[in-house]
């Protein structure tokens, strides 16, 4: 039972992915992954928010239900591959101080969206 709902959640998370960063490419967002970047920022929050929040409301109860979000859904839904194919093109291009800042902000970002995502379900658990 589990590996069918981390497999039905990574697909529905892969798909959410696919439509956030088009929507981004949509509206201009075409030189700088935007789209990725946010993916991870907020996949970053949901992880945080709901490795407490699970626990929180369904104590030894919640395996299944984990593994359907946080290890299917958040899974297939950041995308750390493309983060990292993303910088590697921005080195390769020369583009060093892109590729710098985009890690930068990528890691100090996610890492806080991941302690509010904590704060946040601490505050409302």
């Amino acid at each position: 039972m589990n590996t069918l709902l981390v497999a039905i959640g990574g697909a529905l998370g892969s798909v959410l992915r696919y439509w956030l960063t088009r929507v981004f490419y949509a509206f201009g967002a075409k030189n700088f992954p935007f789209g990725i970047f946010t993916v991870n920022v907020i996949g970053c929050f949901f992880i945080g928010f709901f490795s407490i929040w699970i626990v929180a409301k369904f104590g030894s109860s919640h395996v299944l239900l984990r593994s359907a979000i946080m290890v299917g859904v958040l899974g297939g839904f950041t995308t750390f591959s493309s983060f990292s194919l993303d910088v590697v093109n921005f080195f390769q291009e020369g583009m060093f101080l892109k590729a710098l800042s985009y890690i930068a902000s990528s890691v100090l970002l996610c890492l806080l969206a991941t302690y509010l995502g904590i704060l946040t379900a601490r505050t409302i658990a």
